[in-house]
């Protein structure tokens, strides 16, 4: 987290001091303060923390039971959804409970997550079912203000005379103007690169109603059925982002 918000710190500091006004100033700081408050909460929001109980005593299953063409152990429950779609709720050991279906075990935090998606690096932080909306927004914030900086300091290398009669900028006529443009021209056009990876990843996964942890691990998970969570791209944004409607649950039997 500190890498990501001192980054984006240094970009829109030198790009403020040295290539914008009034107007351009506030809507670059307006989305740094966007941008920053999404990391901030994606890092510190409960991602969906699966509470661990000591004292559970799952159903134990004799024999081999085999799904999906993995084996299962004798404590993991087999569950179907009202569309006919069976999944698993996988017991773990560390935690000592029954994962939901869509949730996973996290080996950096050491703890089961609902709606597991992945454990960001860059971040610092697990992604899952309560933080998800605020991880898609910092990357599509982010890939939007490399490209409203990459714009600006464009528009200064092509028009340098116009860009400065119209911001009557003094910073411009600096001798390292021209190195600092180049470098956070570079920096920005990076960025956006890798985060317009993610925007087109992310915009797929929520259409689909997938994590990308399933996207990843489909046949693991599914086997050869569709997802019991996929209702139509419009359903499966709002509820993957604002958990509205919710997940359909499986039916009360298991196996």
């Amino acid at each position: 987290m500190v890498f990501v918000l001192g980054y984006t710190s240094l970009l829109v500091g030198l790009f403020v001091f040295y290539f914008a006004d009034w107007v351009v100033m506030g809507v670059t700081c307006g989305g740094a303060v966007l941008f920053g408050y999404n990391v901030v909460m994606a890092v510190f929001t409960d991602p969906g923390v699966l509470k661990r109980e000591s004292n559970y005593a799952p159903v134990r299953h004799e024999g081999t039971r085999v799904f999906n063409g993995y084996n299962l152990s004798e404590y993991d429950q087999i569950v179907e959804f009202p569309n006919g779609v069976k999944m698993v709720r996988r017991w773990c050991g560390t935690c000592q409970l029954l994962r939901t279906p869509r949730g996973s075990h996290c080996s950096f935090c050491d703890h089961c997550v609902d709606r597991f998606d992945h454990h960001c690096g860059i971040v610092g932080a697990c992604v899952g079912r309560r933080n998800l909306r605020y991880f898609v927004s910092l990357i599509w914030i982010g890939m939007l203000l490399c490209l409203w900086v990459n714009f600006w300091v464009g528009y200064y290398f092509i028009a340098k005379d116009s860009f400065r009669e119209r911001f009557h900028s003094h910073s411009t006529l600096r001798p390292e103007a021209e190195v600092i443009g180049f470098a956070l021209f570079l920096m920005c056009l990076m960025t956006a690169f890798l985060l317009s990876h993610h925007t087109v990843l992310y915009i797929r996964l929520l259409a689909k109603g997938r994590t990308l942890r399933e996207h990843e691990k489909f046949a693991y998970i599914f086997g050869d059925n569709p997802s019991p969570y996929s209702r139509g791209p419009a359903t499966n944004c709002t509820s993957m982002l604002f958990a509205c409607p919710p997940d359909p649950t499986p039916l009360p039997h298991s196996v």
